[in-house]
């Protein structure tokens, strides 16, 4: 049997670490995980630092000599997959381009506004489309550009609409002339 700080840990088990950072914060690794990080505003560094590990430790995949990340050990499941399931884009997800539908394939999360022209990271100014179709909406393929303009209309209007039914109309108009005008609100407020 080996003995030494990269023993494997029986599938179901805590190592020991985790046990500590879990008596430090005074609740699960896996409550603290889904409030903080899945659901609250930390990021994976963020998180990394709470807990008093390293962020592969907690994040990483494909580690050398067999080892596991703590999120694959407790069987954590990762942004990306709750994003592509619930159909929100954020990147390097699996699932159909909106645009060419084609299914099955990593998607990219692009800009629809370009962040070399101040495009933000809004929520809004992202979608998730196949490499392809990212490449043209980049080189801006007329066709591509016109769909991707509708396809995005239709959502941030249903989504504002949905999230924020008392939305004042100014903050809507700004954010669909930006989509439409294919340009960033430089203002500041």
């Amino acid at each position: 049997m080996s003995k030494g700080q990269f023993q494997r840990c029986p599938p179901g088990q805590k190592t020991a670490r985790m046990l500590k950072v879990e008596a430090n914060l005074g609740r699960t690794l896996e409550e603290d995980y889904r409030t903080e990080y899945l659901e609250g505003a930390l990021g994976q560094k963020r998180l990394a630092g709470r807990w008093g590990v390293g962020r592969s430790l907690i994040f990483g995949s494909g580690l050398a000599r067999g080892r596991r990340s703590w999120v694959e050990m407790l069987g954590l499941p990762k942004k990306r997959e709750i994003a592509a399931a619930e159909g929100r884009g954020h990147g390097a997800g699996v699932g159909s381009c909106p645009l060419c539908g084609v299914a099955d394939i990593p998607l990219d999360s692009a800009h629809w506004i370009p962040r070399e022209h101040a495009g933000p990271d809004d929520w809004w100014n992202k979608l998730s489309v196949c490499p392809n179709c990212h490449r043209r909406l980049d080189r801006g393929d007329t066709k591509t550009i016109k769909a991707v303009r509708v396809l995005m209309v239709c959502r941030i209007a249903e989504r504002f609409v949905a999230k924020n039914p008392r939305i004042a109309p100014e903050e809507l108009d700004s954010v669909m002339a930006q989509i439409v005008t294919r340009k960033a609100d430089t203002r500041k407020p």
